[in-house]
Protein backbone atom coordinates (compact mmCIF):
# COMPACT_ATOMS: atom_id res chain seq x y z
CA UNK A 1 0.00 0.00 0.00
CA UNK A 2 2.83 2.40 0.93
CA UNK A 3 4.67 1.48 -2.26
CA UNK A 4 1.57 2.20 -4.30
CA UNK A 5 1.13 5.60 -2.68
CA UNK A 6 4.77 6.50 -3.23
CA UNK A 7 4.47 5.44 -6.86
CA UNK A 8 1.41 7.63 -7.35
CA UNK A 9 3.15 10.52 -5.61
CA UNK A 10 6.23 10.20 -7.80
CA UNK A 11 4.04 10.02 -10.89
CA UNK A 12 2.52 13.37 -9.96
CA UNK A 13 5.84 15.20 -10.31
CA UNK A 14 6.82 13.70 -13.67
CA UNK A 15 5.31 16.34 -15.95
CA UNK A 16 6.24 19.31 -13.72
CA UNK A 17 9.84 18.12 -13.33
CA UNK A 18 10.15 17.65 -17.11
CA UNK A 19 9.21 21.31 -17.59
CA UNK A 20 11.35 22.44 -14.66
CA UNK A 21 14.36 20.63 -16.14
CA UNK A 22 14.32 22.98 -19.11
CA UNK A 23 13.84 25.94 -16.76
CA UNK A 24 16.71 24.94 -14.48
CA UNK A 25 19.08 24.29 -17.37
CA UNK A 26 18.35 27.73 -18.79
CA UNK A 27 18.71 29.37 -15.38
CA UNK A 28 22.10 27.78 -14.72
CA UNK A 29 23.31 29.07 -18.09
CA UNK A 30 22.25 32.57 -17.11
CA UNK A 31 22.73 32.72 -13.33
CA UNK A 32 25.48 35.34 -13.58
CA UNK A 33 23.28 37.58 -15.74
CA UNK A 34 20.51 37.10 -13.18
CA UNK A 35 22.84 38.10 -10.32
CA UNK A 36 22.60 34.57 -8.91
CA UNK A 37 19.13 35.24 -7.47
CA UNK A 38 16.69 32.35 -7.40
CA UNK A 39 13.71 34.69 -7.58
CA UNK A 40 13.51 34.18 -11.35
CA UNK A 41 12.60 30.53 -10.64
CA UNK A 42 9.80 31.25 -8.18
CA UNK A 43 6.98 31.61 -10.77
CA UNK A 44 7.95 28.26 -12.30
CA UNK A 45 8.12 26.50 -8.94
CA UNK A 46 4.73 27.94 -8.02
CA UNK A 47 3.23 26.76 -11.30
CA UNK A 48 4.73 23.30 -10.75
CA UNK A 49 3.17 23.17 -7.27
CA UNK A 50 -0.23 24.09 -8.69
CA UNK A 51 0.15 21.37 -11.35
CA UNK A 52 0.95 18.75 -8.68
CA UNK A 53 -2.12 19.75 -6.67
CA UNK A 54 -4.25 19.46 -9.82
CA UNK A 55 -2.78 16.04 -10.57
CA UNK A 56 -3.45 14.88 -6.99
CA UNK A 57 -7.05 15.98 -7.36
CA UNK A 58 -7.41 13.97 -10.56
CA UNK A 59 -5.94 10.92 -8.82
CA UNK A 60 -8.53 11.22 -6.05
CA UNK A 61 -11.45 11.27 -8.49
CA UNK A 62 -10.05 8.85 -11.10
CA UNK A 63 -13.13 6.62 -10.77
CA UNK A 64 -14.81 9.05 -13.11
CA UNK A 65 -14.16 8.48 -16.80
CA UNK A 66 -13.38 12.12 -17.58
CA UNK A 67 -10.97 12.30 -14.64
CA UNK A 68 -9.14 9.16 -15.82
CA UNK A 69 -8.75 10.67 -19.28
CA UNK A 70 -7.51 13.96 -17.84
CA UNK A 71 -5.02 12.10 -15.64
CA UNK A 72 -3.60 10.25 -18.65
CA UNK A 73 -3.26 13.57 -20.45
CA UNK A 74 -1.52 14.98 -17.36
CA UNK A 75 1.05 12.17 -17.38
CA UNK A 76 1.47 12.27 -21.17
CA UNK A 77 2.09 16.01 -21.15
CA UNK A 78 5.53 15.17 -19.77
CA UNK A 79 6.25 12.90 -22.75
CA UNK A 80 4.99 15.58 -25.13
CA UNK A 81 7.20 18.24 -23.59
CA UNK A 82 10.22 15.91 -23.74
CA UNK A 83 9.61 15.28 -27.44
CA UNK A 84 9.14 18.98 -28.13
CA UNK A 85 12.34 19.87 -26.24
CA UNK A 86 14.21 17.28 -28.29
CA UNK A 87 12.98 18.81 -31.53
CA UNK A 88 13.86 22.31 -30.32
CA UNK A 89 17.41 21.12 -29.64
CA UNK A 90 17.94 19.85 -33.18
CA UNK A 91 19.73 22.14 -35.65
CA UNK A 92 17.46 24.65 -37.30
CA UNK A 93 18.80 23.72 -40.71
CA UNK A 94 17.27 20.24 -40.55
CA UNK A 95 14.17 20.12 -42.73
CA UNK A 96 12.10 17.95 -40.42
CA UNK A 97 12.41 19.94 -37.17
CA UNK A 98 12.13 23.19 -39.14
CA UNK A 99 8.77 22.04 -40.53
CA UNK A 100 7.52 20.72 -37.19
CA UNK A 101 8.50 23.86 -35.33
CA UNK A 102 6.92 26.14 -37.91
CA UNK A 103 3.79 27.71 -36.50
CA UNK A 104 1.68 27.42 -39.65
CA UNK A 105 1.71 23.68 -40.03
CA UNK A 106 4.05 21.48 -38.10
CA UNK A 107 3.05 22.56 -34.63
CA UNK A 108 -0.56 21.58 -35.24
CA UNK A 109 0.61 18.22 -36.59
CA UNK A 110 2.77 17.69 -33.50
CA UNK A 111 -0.18 18.47 -31.24
CA UNK A 112 -2.37 16.05 -33.21
CA UNK A 113 0.20 13.25 -32.86
CA UNK A 114 0.49 13.91 -29.11
CA UNK A 115 -3.29 13.89 -28.69
CA UNK A 116 -3.63 10.65 -30.66
CA UNK A 117 -0.94 9.02 -28.55
CA UNK A 118 -2.62 10.20 -25.36
CA UNK A 119 -6.00 8.77 -26.45
CA UNK A 120 -4.36 5.49 -27.43
CA UNK A 121 -2.56 5.12 -24.09
CA UNK A 122 -5.70 6.10 -22.22
CA UNK A 123 -7.75 3.37 -23.89
CA UNK A 124 -5.16 0.58 -24.10
CA UNK A 125 -3.03 1.18 -21.01
CA UNK A 126 -4.84 3.49 -18.60
CA UNK A 127 -3.62 5.91 -15.95
CA UNK A 128 -2.92 3.26 -13.29
CA UNK A 129 -0.68 1.26 -15.62
CA UNK A 130 1.22 4.40 -16.69
CA UNK A 131 2.00 5.45 -13.13
CA UNK A 132 4.93 3.04 -12.46
CA UNK A 133 6.64 4.12 -15.70
CA UNK A 134 6.28 7.86 -15.14
CA UNK A 135 7.19 7.42 -11.46
CA UNK A 136 10.54 5.83 -12.38
CA UNK A 137 11.20 8.53 -14.96
CA UNK A 138 10.32 11.21 -12.40
CA UNK A 139 12.80 9.80 -9.88
CA UNK A 140 15.54 9.67 -12.53
CA UNK A 141 14.88 13.32 -13.43
CA UNK A 142 14.87 14.35 -9.77
CA UNK A 143 18.29 12.76 -9.26
CA UNK A 144 19.51 14.49 -12.42
CA UNK A 145 18.29 17.87 -11.16
CA UNK A 146 20.02 17.33 -7.84
CA UNK A 147 23.32 16.50 -9.52
CA UNK A 148 22.93 19.42 -11.94
CA UNK A 149 22.36 21.97 -9.20
CA UNK A 150 25.11 20.60 -6.96
CA UNK A 151 27.67 20.86 -9.78
CA UNK A 152 26.69 24.10 -11.50
CA UNK A 153 24.79 26.29 -9.04
CA UNK A 154 26.79 29.28 -7.84
CA UNK A 155 25.89 29.46 -4.13
CA UNK A 156 27.20 32.99 -3.61
CA UNK A 157 24.45 35.41 -2.59
CA UNK A 158 23.89 38.51 -4.72
CA UNK A 159 26.32 41.24 -3.75
CA UNK A 160 24.96 43.96 -1.47
CA UNK A 161 25.41 47.61 -2.42
CA UNK A 162 28.98 48.79 -1.75
CA UNK A 163 29.84 51.42 0.85
CA UNK A 164 31.72 53.52 -1.64
CA UNK A 165 32.42 56.47 0.62
CA UNK A 166 34.04 54.39 3.35
CA UNK A 167 36.07 52.48 0.79
CA UNK A 168 37.65 55.58 -0.75
CA UNK A 169 38.66 57.37 2.42
CA UNK A 170 40.54 60.65 2.14
CA UNK A 171 41.47 60.36 -1.53
CA UNK A 172 44.71 60.77 -3.44
CA UNK A 173 47.27 63.53 -3.87
CA UNK A 174 45.36 66.83 -3.31
CA UNK A 175 47.71 68.60 -5.73
CA UNK A 176 46.21 66.54 -8.53
CA UNK A 177 42.92 67.50 -10.21
CA UNK A 178 39.98 65.17 -10.34
CA UNK A 179 39.68 63.25 -13.62
CA UNK A 180 36.24 62.03 -14.69
CA UNK A 181 36.27 59.47 -17.49
CA UNK A 182 32.88 58.46 -18.89
CA UNK A 183 32.70 55.60 -21.37
CA UNK A 184 29.44 55.34 -23.33
CA UNK A 185 29.29 51.84 -24.75
CA UNK A 186 28.47 51.59 -28.49
CA UNK A 187 27.88 55.32 -28.89
CA UNK A 188 27.32 56.28 -32.57
CA UNK A 189 29.03 59.56 -33.36
CA UNK A 190 26.27 60.83 -35.68
CA UNK A 191 23.65 60.74 -32.90
CA UNK A 192 25.36 63.27 -30.63
CA UNK A 193 23.57 66.29 -32.12
CA UNK A 194 20.56 64.34 -33.37
CA UNK A 195 19.56 63.09 -29.90
CA UNK A 196 20.96 65.79 -27.65
CA UNK A 197 18.19 66.79 -25.21
CA UNK A 198 16.93 70.40 -25.25
CA UNK A 199 19.34 72.81 -23.58
CA UNK A 200 21.82 69.94 -23.24
CA UNK A 201 24.64 71.56 -25.25
CA UNK A 202 25.26 74.25 -22.64
CA UNK A 203 26.42 71.54 -20.21
CA UNK A 204 29.46 70.94 -22.45
CA UNK A 205 31.06 74.33 -21.82
CA UNK A 206 34.84 74.05 -22.26
CA UNK A 207 34.68 70.78 -24.21
CA UNK A 208 36.24 69.93 -27.56
CA UNK A 209 34.53 67.32 -29.68
CA UNK A 210 36.45 64.90 -31.88
CA UNK A 211 35.10 62.63 -34.57
CA UNK A 212 36.80 59.56 -33.18
CA UNK A 213 37.51 56.17 -34.66
CA UNK A 214 37.71 52.83 -32.94
CA UNK A 215 39.90 50.00 -34.14
CA UNK A 216 37.46 47.34 -32.97
CA UNK A 217 33.74 46.77 -32.53
CA UNK A 218 34.30 44.55 -29.49
CA UNK A 219 34.20 46.19 -26.04
CA UNK A 220 36.53 43.61 -24.50
CA UNK A 221 39.18 44.70 -27.04
CA UNK A 222 38.37 48.41 -27.18
CA UNK A 223 38.63 49.05 -23.43
CA UNK A 224 42.19 47.65 -23.04
CA UNK A 225 43.23 49.49 -26.22
CA UNK A 226 41.86 52.73 -24.78
CA UNK A 227 44.03 52.46 -21.65
CA UNK A 228 47.12 51.02 -23.35
CA UNK A 229 47.39 53.72 -26.03
CA UNK A 230 48.58 51.14 -28.54
CA UNK A 231 47.43 47.96 -30.32
CA UNK A 232 47.55 44.92 -28.08
CA UNK A 233 49.40 41.67 -28.62
CA UNK A 234 47.30 39.40 -26.41
CA UNK A 235 45.45 36.64 -28.26
CA UNK A 236 42.58 36.17 -25.78
CA UNK A 237 40.24 38.74 -24.17
CA UNK A 238 41.77 37.96 -20.75
CA UNK A 239 45.32 38.51 -22.05
CA UNK A 240 44.33 41.76 -23.75
CA UNK A 241 42.58 42.96 -20.58
CA UNK A 242 45.68 42.31 -18.44
CA UNK A 243 47.97 43.91 -21.00
CA UNK A 244 45.80 46.96 -21.56
CA UNK A 245 44.67 47.61 -18.00
CA UNK A 246 47.78 46.67 -16.02
CA UNK A 247 50.66 46.22 -18.51
CA UNK A 248 53.58 48.54 -19.41
CA UNK A 249 52.40 52.00 -20.43
CA UNK A 250 48.83 51.44 -19.23
CA UNK A 251 47.14 54.58 -18.00
CA UNK A 252 45.60 53.02 -14.89
CA UNK A 253 48.73 51.84 -13.02
CA UNK A 254 50.45 55.09 -13.99
CA UNK A 255 47.64 57.12 -12.42
CA UNK A 256 47.93 55.14 -9.20
CA UNK A 257 51.74 55.46 -9.18
CA UNK A 258 51.56 59.25 -9.56
CA UNK A 259 49.22 59.84 -6.64
CA UNK A 260 45.73 59.51 -8.07
CA UNK A 261 43.18 57.45 -6.23
CA UNK A 262 41.41 55.39 -8.89
CA UNK A 263 37.85 54.15 -8.74
CA UNK A 264 35.65 52.54 -11.37
CA UNK A 265 31.90 52.07 -11.69
CA UNK A 266 31.94 49.45 -14.38
CA UNK A 267 30.16 46.41 -15.89
CA UNK A 268 31.40 43.16 -14.43
CA UNK A 269 31.93 41.24 -17.67
CA UNK A 270 34.49 43.73 -19.05
CA UNK A 271 36.65 44.37 -15.98
CA UNK A 272 36.21 41.30 -13.80
CA UNK A 273 39.35 39.56 -15.09
CA UNK A 274 41.59 42.43 -13.88
CA UNK A 275 40.22 43.57 -10.49
CA UNK A 276 43.57 45.08 -9.48
CA UNK A 277 43.54 47.64 -12.30
CA UNK A 278 41.86 50.22 -10.02
CA UNK A 279 42.09 50.97 -6.30
CA UNK A 280 38.34 50.48 -5.96
CA UNK A 281 36.20 48.60 -8.45
CA UNK A 282 32.44 48.88 -8.06
CA UNK A 283 30.56 46.63 -10.45
CA UNK A 284 27.15 47.89 -11.51
CA UNK A 285 25.31 44.96 -9.97
CA UNK A 286 27.07 45.72 -6.65
CA UNK A 287 25.95 49.32 -6.74
CA UNK A 288 22.17 48.92 -6.86
CA UNK A 289 19.59 47.54 -4.50
CA UNK A 290 18.57 44.04 -5.51
CA UNK A 291 14.91 44.93 -5.24
CA UNK A 292 15.34 47.47 -8.03
CA UNK A 293 16.07 44.80 -10.63
CA UNK A 294 14.50 41.64 -9.22
CA UNK A 295 11.21 42.07 -11.08
CA UNK A 296 13.19 42.84 -14.21
CA UNK A 297 15.04 39.56 -13.86
CA UNK A 298 11.90 37.54 -13.22
CA UNK A 299 9.98 38.88 -16.19
CA UNK A 300 12.87 38.71 -18.61
CA UNK A 301 13.77 35.14 -17.65
CA UNK A 302 10.16 34.02 -18.02
CA UNK A 303 10.08 35.54 -21.47
CA UNK A 304 13.40 34.01 -22.45
CA UNK A 305 12.17 30.54 -21.47
CA UNK A 306 8.92 31.05 -23.36
CA UNK A 307 10.87 32.30 -26.36
CA UNK A 308 12.97 29.15 -26.34
CA UNK A 309 9.97 26.80 -26.04
CA UNK A 310 7.40 28.43 -28.34
CA UNK A 311 7.21 27.41 -31.99
CA UNK A 312 9.92 29.32 -33.81
CA UNK A 313 7.55 31.16 -36.08
CA UNK A 314 5.56 32.40 -33.09
CA UNK A 315 8.54 33.15 -30.87
CA UNK A 316 10.23 35.28 -33.52
CA UNK A 317 7.08 37.29 -34.04
CA UNK A 318 6.37 37.57 -30.33
CA UNK A 319 9.91 38.76 -29.60
CA UNK A 320 9.28 41.74 -31.84
CA UNK A 321 5.94 42.48 -30.26
CA UNK A 322 4.82 44.13 -27.05
CA UNK A 323 4.14 40.66 -25.62
CA UNK A 324 7.83 39.86 -25.30
CA UNK A 325 9.30 43.23 -25.96
CA UNK A 326 12.72 41.72 -26.57
CA UNK A 327 14.37 41.71 -29.99
CA UNK A 328 15.42 38.39 -31.44
CA UNK A 329 19.10 39.43 -31.61
CA UNK A 330 19.21 38.91 -27.85
CA UNK A 331 18.71 35.21 -28.34
CA UNK A 332 20.00 34.44 -31.80
CA UNK A 333 23.70 34.27 -31.03
CA UNK A 334 26.41 31.61 -30.89
CA UNK A 335 24.84 30.35 -27.71
CA UNK A 336 21.12 30.98 -28.25
CA UNK A 337 20.22 30.05 -24.69
CA UNK A 338 22.18 32.86 -23.11
CA UNK A 339 20.38 35.95 -21.97
CA UNK A 340 23.60 37.93 -22.19
CA UNK A 341 23.49 41.44 -20.79
CA UNK A 342 19.74 42.01 -21.01
CA UNK A 343 19.60 44.02 -17.78
CA UNK A 344 22.92 45.82 -18.13
CA UNK A 345 21.53 49.12 -19.48
CA UNK A 346 19.16 49.40 -16.51
CA UNK A 347 21.84 48.29 -14.05
CA UNK A 348 24.25 50.85 -15.51
CA UNK A 349 21.60 53.58 -15.18
CA UNK A 350 20.82 52.72 -11.55
CA UNK A 351 24.50 52.41 -10.66
CA UNK A 352 25.34 55.77 -12.24
CA UNK A 353 22.46 57.42 -10.41
CA UNK A 354 23.82 56.05 -7.13
CA UNK A 355 27.28 57.34 -8.04
CA UNK A 356 25.78 60.81 -8.59
CA UNK A 357 24.15 60.60 -5.16
CA UNK A 358 27.44 59.83 -3.38
CA UNK A 359 29.73 62.07 -5.44
CA UNK A 360 29.37 65.00 -2.96
CA UNK A 361 30.88 62.74 -0.27
CA UNK A 362 33.85 61.62 -2.39
CA UNK A 363 37.30 63.28 -2.41
CA UNK A 364 37.30 66.60 -4.34
CA UNK A 365 40.88 66.27 -5.58
CA UNK A 366 43.35 63.64 -6.64
CA UNK A 367 40.77 61.13 -7.90
CA UNK A 368 40.40 59.40 -11.24
CA UNK A 369 36.82 58.16 -11.64
CA UNK A 370 35.91 55.80 -14.46
CA UNK A 371 32.21 55.40 -15.17
CA UNK A 372 31.63 52.84 -17.92
CA UNK A 373 27.94 53.01 -18.80
CA UNK A 374 26.49 50.25 -20.96
CA UNK A 375 24.50 52.81 -22.87
CA UNK A 376 23.35 53.17 -25.57
CA UNK A 377 24.44 49.54 -25.98
CA UNK A 378 21.77 46.97 -26.84
CA UNK A 379 19.28 45.82 -25.62
CA UNK A 380 17.20 48.96 -25.98
CA UNK A 381 15.32 49.17 -22.71
CA UNK A 382 15.38 52.83 -21.70
CA UNK A 383 13.16 55.62 -22.95
CA UNK A 384 14.53 59.03 -23.88
CA UNK A 385 13.85 60.31 -20.34
CA UNK A 386 15.58 57.19 -18.89
CA UNK A 387 12.35 55.65 -17.63
CA UNK A 388 12.03 51.90 -18.06
CA UNK A 389 9.27 49.36 -17.68
CA UNK A 390 9.07 46.75 -14.96
CA UNK A 391 9.05 44.09 -17.65
CA UNK A 392 11.21 43.69 -20.71
CA UNK A 393 9.80 46.17 -23.16
CA UNK A 394 12.06 47.69 -25.77
CA UNK A 395 12.60 51.18 -27.10
CA UNK A 396 15.14 51.93 -29.83
CA UNK A 397 18.68 53.17 -30.36
CA UNK A 398 17.53 56.79 -30.67
CA UNK A 399 15.72 56.85 -27.33
CA UNK A 400 18.46 54.99 -25.48
CA UNK A 401 21.10 57.31 -26.93
CA UNK A 402 19.15 60.33 -25.72
CA UNK A 403 18.92 58.73 -22.28
CA UNK A 404 22.70 58.25 -22.19
CA UNK A 405 23.24 61.91 -23.13
CA UNK A 406 20.78 63.03 -20.44
CA UNK A 407 22.78 60.98 -17.95
CA UNK A 408 26.02 62.68 -19.01
CA UNK A 409 24.39 66.12 -18.76
CA UNK A 410 23.16 65.24 -15.24
CA UNK A 411 26.65 64.22 -14.22
CA UNK A 412 28.20 67.41 -15.58
CA UNK A 413 25.53 69.54 -13.92
CA UNK A 414 26.16 67.73 -10.62
CA UNK A 415 29.89 68.44 -10.84
CA UNK A 416 29.19 72.06 -11.73
CA UNK A 417 26.87 72.49 -8.74
CA UNK A 418 29.55 71.00 -6.49
CA UNK A 419 32.13 73.41 -7.86
CA UNK A 420 34.22 70.51 -9.18
CA UNK A 421 33.70 70.69 -12.94
CA UNK A 422 35.85 73.72 -13.80
CA UNK A 423 39.02 72.41 -12.16
CA UNK A 424 38.59 68.84 -13.37
CA UNK A 425 39.66 67.00 -16.50
CA UNK A 426 36.70 65.29 -18.17
CA UNK A 427 36.72 62.77 -21.00
CA UNK A 428 33.53 61.34 -22.52
CA UNK A 429 34.05 58.71 -25.19
CA UNK A 430 32.49 55.72 -26.85
CA UNK A 431 34.41 52.47 -27.10
CA UNK A 432 33.03 51.98 -30.62
CA UNK A 433 29.93 52.83 -32.64
CA UNK A 434 27.14 50.73 -34.13
CA UNK A 435 26.70 48.95 -37.44
CA UNK A 436 23.86 51.29 -38.39
CA UNK A 437 23.54 55.00 -39.12
CA UNK A 438 20.77 57.60 -39.14
CA UNK A 439 19.74 58.63 -42.67
CA UNK A 440 16.68 60.69 -43.43
CA UNK A 441 15.31 59.95 -39.98
CA UNK A 442 15.70 56.17 -40.37
CA UNK A 443 18.33 53.77 -39.07
CA UNK A 444 19.96 51.77 -41.84
CA UNK A 445 22.73 49.19 -41.75
CA UNK A 446 26.25 50.36 -42.47
CA UNK A 447 28.99 47.77 -42.09
CA UNK A 448 31.68 50.36 -41.36
CA UNK A 449 29.69 52.59 -38.99
CA UNK A 450 31.02 50.80 -35.89
CA UNK A 451 34.37 52.58 -36.42
CA UNK A 452 32.86 56.01 -35.78
CA UNK A 453 32.31 56.96 -32.17
CA UNK A 454 32.28 59.92 -29.81
CA UNK A 455 35.15 61.67 -28.05
CA UNK A 456 34.66 64.79 -25.89
CA UNK A 457 37.55 66.26 -23.90
CA UNK A 458 37.65 69.10 -21.37
CA UNK A 459 40.92 70.32 -19.90
CA UNK A 460 40.99 71.78 -16.40
CA UNK A 461 39.91 75.44 -16.40
CA UNK A 462 38.82 75.23 -20.05
CA UNK A 463 35.88 77.49 -20.93
CA UNK A 464 33.84 78.46 -23.94
CA UNK A 465 31.11 76.88 -26.07
CA UNK A 466 31.54 73.34 -27.31
CA UNK A 467 33.68 73.30 -30.43
CA UNK A 468 34.53 70.54 -32.88
CA UNK A 469 38.12 69.73 -33.82
CA UNK A 470 38.98 69.14 -37.45
CA UNK A 471 41.52 66.42 -36.72
CA UNK A 472 40.38 62.82 -36.51
CA UNK A 473 41.13 61.06 -33.24
CA UNK A 474 41.29 57.41 -32.23
CA UNK A 475 40.43 55.80 -28.95
CA UNK A 476 44.10 54.90 -28.47
CA UNK A 477 44.71 58.68 -28.20
CA UNK A 478 42.82 58.83 -24.90
CA UNK A 479 45.63 57.52 -22.66
CA UNK A 480 48.34 59.91 -23.98
CA UNK A 481 45.85 62.80 -23.95
CA UNK A 482 44.96 62.24 -20.30
CA UNK A 483 48.65 62.05 -19.38
CA UNK A 484 49.24 65.37 -21.11
CA UNK A 485 46.23 67.02 -19.43
CA UNK A 486 47.62 66.26 -15.97
CA UNK A 487 51.09 67.55 -16.91
CA UNK A 488 52.91 64.26 -17.52
CA UNK A 489 55.46 63.62 -20.30
CA UNK A 490 54.50 61.21 -23.11
CA UNK A 491 54.97 57.48 -22.66
CA UNK A 492 57.27 55.95 -25.32
CA UNK A 493 55.11 52.81 -25.58
CA UNK A 494 52.07 54.78 -26.76
CA UNK A 495 51.27 54.76 -30.47
CA UNK A 496 48.38 57.16 -29.94
CA UNK A 497 48.99 60.89 -29.68
CA UNK A 498 48.10 63.53 -27.16
CA UNK A 499 45.40 65.78 -28.58
CA UNK A 500 46.87 68.87 -26.98
CA UNK A 501 46.98 70.97 -30.16
CA UNK A 502 43.22 70.79 -30.63
CA UNK A 503 42.74 71.50 -26.93
CA UNK A 504 44.99 74.54 -26.99
CA UNK A 505 48.30 72.92 -26.06
CA UNK A 506 51.11 71.05 -27.71
CA UNK A 507 50.77 67.66 -29.31
CA UNK A 508 52.98 64.91 -30.53
CA UNK A 509 52.82 64.38 -34.31
CA UNK A 510 51.37 61.24 -35.77
CA UNK A 511 52.16 60.01 -39.18
CA UNK A 512 48.60 59.46 -40.33
CA UNK A 513 45.04 59.88 -39.19
CA UNK A 514 44.17 56.54 -40.71
CA UNK A 515 43.59 53.64 -38.31
CA UNK A 516 46.81 51.79 -37.49
CA UNK A 517 47.76 48.89 -39.74
CA UNK A 518 47.43 46.55 -36.78
CA UNK A 519 43.79 47.53 -36.27
CA UNK A 520 41.57 44.97 -34.71
CA UNK A 521 38.52 43.74 -36.57
CA UNK A 522 35.13 42.51 -35.62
Amino acid sequence: MVRKRLTRLAALVFAPIVVLSSVHELYLRNQQELDRTLSALYPFWLAAGVAVVLGAFLQRIDRHRVARGALVAYYCSGFGFLAWSFLRALPVADHFPRWVLDLEGGTAAFAAVWLAGTVFLGRRVGARSLEPVVAVLALVLLVREGVLFSQRLDPRPPPPPRDIVAGLGAGGDPSRPNVYHLVLDSFPDDLFEARMPPEGMKAFDGFVRFHARSQTAVTAQAVPLMFAGRPLLGTTPEEQAREGLTGPGSLLPWLRHTGFQTVGFVPRHVYESVPSALDTVVFHNENVAQADVEALHETAFLRLWAFRMLPRGLSERAARSRLFGMPTHLFEREDPDRLSSFAQPVLALLSTERFLAVEPQLPPRGRYTLVHILLPHRPYRLRADCRYGAGSETTDIGEQTECSLRLVVRLLDTLRQLGRLDGSVVVVNGDHGLDEVLRDGQFVEDASAWERTLLLVKAARARGPLRTAEATAHIQDIAPTLRALVGAPPDPTHEGRALGEALGGGTAPRASDAPPSSSLSR
